[in-house]
């Protein structure tokens, strides 16, 4: 039985392809926080996913992930709830995107304060943009009100990834027998900084501690 909790924000090609199989393969129950509802509605009815990890035509793993929990973006109870028993946090999203889902944060961060003073939550952002972490940290700043600002200092950690796996668009055949199918190259390591957790660091297949992720995006390039 899974002993930790995970929320993923997004719940589109990188939420599902890469950290929910990450978070799957570490054993946490996890939940997925999209604003699509169609998107939703379909991992509700499915009940389960499958990433398909293909690093070539002879070496292809499915890996099929289920007992998830899917919320939309509005429920924001069940949100708040979630934030609250959360071990950690990741956000698969676009950068135009970080105001809103701080904003959703905050009242989940304020029970934190209250319920779980001492236990940190990291933020890990799974998003491909040089300084994330800077930006996606200034949002939260300005969402939070006065009196989450020294918590949030010593808890709350932001923490930046380097996404390497690869999604690609499936083949047609199985895209319309599965739509929540979702294709990669299996590509496993994640890096991140360092520095950004306040935390213990979960314990991820693949997580690989960086000291420069600056360093990390030009070796990338």
């Amino acid at each position: 039985m899974p002993d930790k909790d995970a929320l993923i924000w997004g719940a589109g090609r990188i939420g599902r392809g890469f950290v929910a199989d990450l978070f799957n393969m570490a054993n946490y129950q996890l939940t997925l926080v999209d604003q699509a509802a169609e998107l939703i509605a379909q991992l509700r009815r499915a009940g389960q996913f499958t990433v398909v990890r293909a690093a070539n035509a002879e070496d292809r793993h499915d890996q099929i992930i289920g007992g998830y929990t899917a919320l939309l973006t509005s429920q924001s109870d069940e949100i708040t709830n979630v934030v609250l028993a959360a071990d950690s946090l990741a956000m698969a999203v676009f950068p135009q995107d970080f105001p809103s889902v701080a904003l959703q944060l905050v009242l989940g961060l304020a029970r934190r304060q209250v319920e779980r003073p001492d236990v940190a939550l990291d933020i890990i952002l799974f998003t491909n943009l040089s300084h994330a972490a800077v930006q996606f940290h200034a949002q939260l700043q300005e969402a939070l009100p006065a009196e989450l600002q020294d918590y949030a200092a010593a808890q709350i950690g932001v923490v930046e990834s380097l996404v390497i796996r690869m999604v690609a668009e499936p083949p047609p055949e199985l895209k319309q027998r599965e739509p929540l199918l979702v294709w990669t190259n299996g590509y496993s390591e994640l890096p991140v900084g360092r520095r950004g957790f306040k935390g213990e660091i979960p314990q991820i297949p693949g997580l690989r501690l960086v000291d420069d992720m600056r360093a990390e995006e030009m070796h990338k390039c």
